[in-house]
């Protein structure tokens, strides 16, 4: 099995970091979305297999680009500029050498060996300008400007210009929404919940987006690539996706607030005895679900839908029971080794194929 990393018990947990997170040999809505696939999905990408997948996906750039939205919204501007910066662009320095042949023109105006390789050819010329008696300001080299970009922003991810900046018009589009300006203010970001399934003993965790004292907000974003009215695209991103599944996973997260006072793991920075009476006002009331979607592209047009305990959301709780009493019955029954389905070979029915099977 893979080795177990920093395993928490059941808490609320502030300042948890990612990483720490999704380490956690625990059902999420993400792993309760895979059993519902199959349980052979959900183990293929789970801790329990000793070959994981590789990353692929994981490492995308519409990952990154999703989590820099995520923290410059959620948990605003000085956390996005810790781990975000500008991607440098050779033009903004126009008098610096870039390419090989910048280097080699340079080195052959000055009567210097122009053969060598980038690292040869800027030695050369770093020596030159170094030389007791040389008039002139130093040369400018791209490649060095990048390195000491690069040792002051350690560990950041770069940006290009414009992608920063569609994040900070998205960022202001929802601080100028009359309603929705306080959407992430008043409240916590990124808090996780572990907790033990009362019915099965089945590990659970969630992580809220921003858990305020009354509600749950959640960020989306969602494309709208056929022009539908926006009211309409955003319901469709909630089917297309199954994000009633997140809402009863999390809600029943909230409801395990209570219970999990005497292990709430606080922030790091900020004042204790307040931090303290605002979670005791934080777990007791029942909480509203609120999806706040914008608009990938050009235009981050922002809306907001509170997501009722409706049918949906009873079908949605009841699927999720099942996933976790599902979960619970491989893991006896399989433990480590691959969940394969023992079902019976059956016969297709019409009613299984898509009206279009025959057109």
């Amino acid at each position: 099995m893979i080795e177990q990393i920093n395993q928490l018990d059941d808490g609320i947990y502030f300042d948890l970091d990612e990483e720490t997170y999704f380490a956690q040999h625990r059902l999420s809505n993400s792993g309760i979305k895979l059993m519902r696939q199959s349980p052979m999905d959900f183990w293929v990408r789970s801790w329990l297999n000793e070959t994981p997948l590789p990353a692929g996906d994981d490492d995308s750039f519409a990952k990154t680009l999703g989590t820099a939205y995520h923290k410059r919204i959620v948990e605003g501007k000085d956390v996005f500029n810790r781990r975000f910066v500008r991607k440098l662009d050779p033009n903004d320095y126009p008098s610096a050498l870039v390419s090989h042949n910048d280097l080699k023109a340079r080195c052959k105006s000055l009567d210097l060996k122009v053969g060598g390789s980038k690292d040869d050819l800027t030695q050369r010329l770093l020596d030159h300008y170094d030389s007791p008696g040389e008039a002139g300001d130093e040369v400018e080299i791209f490649d060095r400007i990048l390195s000491a970009y690069g040792r002051d922003h350690a560990n950041k991810t770069y940006l290009a210009d414009d992608t920063i900046l569609r994040i900070e018009a998205a960022a202001q589009m929802l601080n100028r929404h009359p309603q929705l300006c306080k959407a992430f203010d008043g409240g916590e970001p990124e808090v996780s919940v572990l907790w033990t399934d009362q019915d099965t003993d089945v590990p659970m965790k969630a992580r809220f987006d921003y858990l305020k004292p009354n509600a749950i907000v959640d960020l989306k974003s969602f494309s709208n690539p056929h022009g539908k009215p926006v009211s309409i695209a955003v319901a469709t991103t909630v089917a297309n996706y199954k994000y009633q599944s997140q809402v009863a996973v999390y809600l029943e997260a909230a409801d395990q607030l209570p219970a999990l006072l005497d292990r709430v793991h606080p922030p790091k920075d900020g004042d204790t005895k307040e931090f303290a009476e605002w979670i005791k006002m934080a777990v007791e009331p029942q909480k509203d679900f609120l999806f706040v979607f914008q608009q990938t592209g050009v235009a981050p047009v922002t809306v907001a839908r509170i997501f009722p305990r409706n049918l949906t959301y009873d079908v949605a709780r009841i699927q999720m029971r099942q996933a976790i009493i599902m979960f619970a019955e491989y893991t006896r029954h399989f433990g480590d080794k691959p969940w394969i389905e023992e079902t019976e070979i059956e016969s297709f029915t019409d009613e299984d194929f898509p009206a279009y099977i025959n057109e």
